[in-house]
């Protein structure tokens, strides 16, 4: 079975807020052929929170403002942490 890496694109839905508030955190899960991955799950490190991708690889996860590191899985594919901050510009 061939492993490929997921790539992570993050759209932001984050506002100026006060510390201890949750932020959303949205974007697609792809491979490297630029296909969508559907199903894979979206949770952030450190906590119980999770989601899973949809058909088209879109998720949408609120986190406390604290969470700096999502991690995504997904059969097939190797687990991969990716950073997140204020900006969500990745």
């Amino acid at each position: 079975m061939k492993l490929t890496y997921l790539c992570v694109l993050f759209l932001s839905g984050i506002g100026l807020g006060v510390m201890g508030q949750n932020k959303v955190i949205r974007g697609r899960i792809y491979d490297s052929e630029n296909e969508p991955v559907n199903w894979a799950t979206v949770s952030a490190k450190d906590t119980k929170l999770a989601v899973v991708s949809n058909i088209d690889g879109l998720f949408s996860i609120s986190v406390p403002s604290t969470v700096k590191t999502l991690i995504i899985s997904s059969v097939g594919f190797l687990k991969t942490a990716q950073a997140i901050d204020n900006t969500n510009k990745l």
